[in-house]
């Protein structure tokens, strides 16, 4: 039997595997083929001006704990009360053999 993958399969099996399916763009005549048959797990968030699909997707990146493939655990808490906790999620994450980095993001 043949093999029937494409580029286009083969890159959106990756990139569910990594879980990176939301894609910003500012689509033009060379991105018909790729929004054509667009997968249906996938979300496409339109852009009017391709600054604003970077800063979208820069700001996107940010709110998903980027920094968690380079860091042993990453976490941003929710409600004030859950601060202290997650300082000491944090440190015993960190400690764990084989210590190193994590993540806590406080927001205002």
């Amino acid at each position: 039997m043949a093999d029937t993958s494409t580029v286009r399969s083969v890159t959106c099996d990756l990139l569910r595997s990594l879980g990176m399916t939301t894609v910003f763009g500012n689509p033009g005549s060379t991105e018909e083929t790729f929004l054509q048959d667009f997968p249906a797990d996938f979300s496409y968030v339109l852009a009017l001006q391709e600054a604003s699909a970077i800063a979208m997707a820069d700001s996107f990146a940010q709110v998903t704990a980027m920094p968690k493939p380079w860091v042993k655990w990453s976490y941003e808490p929710a409600r004030a009360q859950d601060v202290p906790e997650a300082f000491m999620r944090a440190y015993a994450v960190a400690l764990r053999p084989p210590a190193g980095p994590v993540y806590l993001s406080i927001p205002l």
